[in-house]
């Protein structure tokens, strides 16, 4: 992405709203100068930046990816307002750009839960499964291949992917994806499998951590719409979930902001994209071996 001072100063411009961005907005678009643009500058140093301004600064290939931090920095403040709602927009046309996430932003301003819904199944990638699953999901094989999947994950070795995979279920009470009710099955496994190699738990922050540290290490469509899932459940409250209660106002817990921003560093400083892998080929490698296989570092918050 080019020009990343600019985008930067524009998403300061777009919450430049009522009494100016909220201390929530402020913290975020500091995460994303310092962990998602790489940048040494300080937010409160930075001159907001107008619509045409920002217009003139953004390449055409960067402009729908600046549209989406601009709407990522709206859902950020609380409660949504009109007039945030309006200044978003105004950056959006003047991007050229409209539709899209946006439509999201106003059906969350309207409370119209079932319109974000759709607004997200509309928009968002298939999620990712593991290779070797391809003609098992959605069958009525899933069931057996999960069982038989999680009975080779725990016959691995202490700290292997496969034994930690099962602690991270066995810890949180999942249930073996694929052989219940869960419209996602055997789906969620590989999402289950990032979290382990990441290091996050599935609370809102470390749901919002993971998917930001998945965008920085693959800047990619699928990413972005998880990411923005993960924002529109957590941060917004106005994304509903089988079996998860949306939260409002994620990102404004103590510590949060600084894991995200760790997690947009992790994720660079990452060779490629962890989520995207035979991960089943993997199962009697140590953890600490697939982390480095994929340049996954260390948290730092």
């Amino acid at each position: 992405m080019q020009d990343e001072l600019a985008i930067a100063r524009g998403l300061l411009g777009s919450a430049a709203v009522g009494a100016g961005p909220t201390e929530e907005q402020r913290r975020i678009i500091d995460c994303l100068i310092h962990g998602y643009f790489g940048l040494d500058a300080a937010v409160d140093a930075l001159d907001p930046l107008d619509p045409a301004g920002l217009a003139a600064a953004v390449p055409t290939e960067d402009r729908t990816r600046v549209i989406d931090l601009l709407i990522a920095v709206e859902l950020c403040r609380h409660p949504a307002d009109p007039a945030q709602a309006a200044r978003t927009e105004a950056y959006a046309l003047a991007l050229g750009a409209e539709g899209g996430w946006l439509e999201a932003t106003h059906d969350v301003l309207a409370g119209a839960i079932d319109r974000v819904a759709a607004d997200y199944r509309r928009l968002a990638d298939t999620p990712m499964h593991e290779p070797a699953l391809d003609d098992v999901i959605g069958t009525d094989r899933e069931a057996a291949a999960a069982i038989e999947i999680f009975e080779r994950m725990r016959a691995s070795a202490p700290g292997a992917l496969g034994a930690e995979v099962v602690a991270f279920y066995d810890r949180w009470g999942f249930p073996i994806p694929g052989t219940g009710a869960d419209p996602f099955g055997l789906s969620l496994l590989t999402h289950d499998i990032t979290h382990v190699i990441a290091g996050y738990d599935t609370d809102p922050k470390d749901e919002i951590a993971l998917q930001a540290m998945l965008l920085a290490s693959a800047d990619c469509e699928h990413h972005f719409s998880s990411f923005m899932a993960a924002l529109l459940l957590s941060e917004a409250g106005a994304l509903p979930f089988p079996g998860i209660d949306p939260v409002v106002g994620a990102l404004a817990r103590a510590g949060a902001p600084e894991e995200l921003a760790d997690a947009l560093r992790r994720g660079r400083a990452c060779h490629r994209d962890f989520s995207d892998d035979d991960h089943l080929a993997l199962i009697d490698e140590p953890l600490e071996a697939v982390r480095a296989r994929y340049g996954v570092v260390a948290r730092t918050a």
